[in-house]
Formats: structure tokens, sequence, C-alpha cells
């Protein structure tokens, strides 16, 4: 019996070290990434996925960080792409996935893959957000608010949806000022909903903001909207 427990404490052992080494060669990668030097974290980062040492996964997300830090974005992809197969569940490599989705336009892709992320982290209220933004863009409006609006049921104190539909009606606002040469009382019906959105979206995000920054740019938005506001 003992003999046998000796046999197999040798057979694992090595293993053991080499794994160590692996961690080892990570923590020094990690170091170079840190300081933003790509060329010197990527060969360690490939070592460690020679080593088979893939961290759920998470090594091919670094190795996309390395390769967008030194420019070779291609290559980045494909390691993504090459992630997903394997681990089509790590979070950083959907989130990174659809980053490139987006990206190229690719929005069925991308509303396919945030539902695939919604199931991992169903209260990330990001990717409501931009579930959100992609129906804007892709013209389905009230789908698109209807999900921005859900971002500050899931989390009141997450404004960038609010904004968003502020934004929306904003730039609603804008185009018809051009189209009609100006707002007044004769064409109000044309735009009056939309100066009443904007500021309602407006003032809701201003009132949960915390960040001065944010706060002031929501308050120039509604400060040019006074004038409209004053023939309402």
């Amino acid at each position: 019996m003992k003999k046998f427990i000796f046999t197999v404490i040798l057979a694992i052992l090595p293993l053991s070290i080499y794994a160590q080494k692996a961690d080892k060669i990570f923590k020094e990668a990690l170091i170079h990434l840190s300081n933003e030097n790509y060329t010197k974290a990527i060969p360690l980062l490939e070592k460690c996925l020679q080593k088979e040492y893939y961290l759920d996964g998470d090594i091919f997300a670094y190795l996309y960080d390395a390769y967008n830090g030194i420019g070779k974005v291609e290559t980045a992809q494909d390691f993504i792409r090459s992630g997903l197969e394997v681990f089509p569940n790590n979070r950083y490599i959907v989130l990174a996935m659809l980053d490139i989705f987006v990206a190229s336009s690719d929005y069925n892709n991308a509303l396919m893959l945030i539902d695939k992320a919604i199931q991992i982290e169903p209260k990330n209220v990001s990717l409501f957000y931009l579930k959100g933004c992609i129906y804007l863009e892709l013209a389905e409006i009230d789908r698109g608010i209807e999900l921005l609006k859900y971002c500050s049921v899931l989390d009141p104190k997450y404004t960038s949806g609010d904004i968003q539909i502020g934004n929306y009606y904003y730039d609603q606002i804008l185009q018809k000022q051009e189209v009609l040469g100006g707002l007044d009382e004769n064409n109000m019906s044309l735009w009056g909903s939309d100066v009443r959105n904007s500021c309602l979206f407006f003032e809701k995000a201003f009132n949960n903001e915390t960040q001065v920054d944010i706060k002031l740019s929501i308050a120039q938005h509604l400060c040019d909207l006074c004038p409209a506001m004053v023939c309402l």
C-alpha cells in the first residue's frame, strides 16, 4: 500500500510543479500588463496558453487586451473567437466578443450575444443599456426606450439609460428644428412631446447622478431646452 501511495505522489508531483511554473509565468505577465508593457506580456501569456493554463478562459481575454494594446486587432479578435469556442460562458470573453460585434455594427449577432451574457449576469445593467442603444440604432424605438427605462429600475443610481433617452428626444428636437426652420407655437404639435420627454428624463438623470461633470452636462442640455419649454 505504501509503495502504491508513493507511486501516486510521484505521478501527481510533476503536474503540480508544472502548474506552479505556469502560475509564476502568469504573475510575471500580469506585472507587464499593469505597466502596459504588452510586448513583454504577450510571449508569457502565450506560454501559459501552451501549458493549458487557461484560468477558466481568462487567459484568452488577457491576450485580447494585450494584442489590442499593440494594435494587432485581428490577432486579438482571433484569440477571443478561439476562447469563445472553448469557454462560451466566460464573462470577459463574451463581453470582448460583444465589443467586436458592436464595433463592426453586427447588431444581430450582438443582440444574440447580449441575451447570452444576460443569462450569465442577469443583473448587469450595462447589458440592458447596450441592448437598448442597439434597438435605437435599428430604429426599433419603443423597444429600445423600454430597455433603457428598465436600467433605472434595475439600478436607480445608473443614469445612463435616462440620459440616453433624453438625448434621443433632444436629437429629435434638433432634427425637427432644422426641417421646420425653427420652433414656435404654430408647429408645437410636432415637437412639444419631444421637449417634454427630453426634459423629463434629463431631470430624472440629474436628480440621481452623483458625478459633478455628468450633472453639469445634463444641466447644459436642460438650459438649452428652456426656450422651447417657455412655449409649452
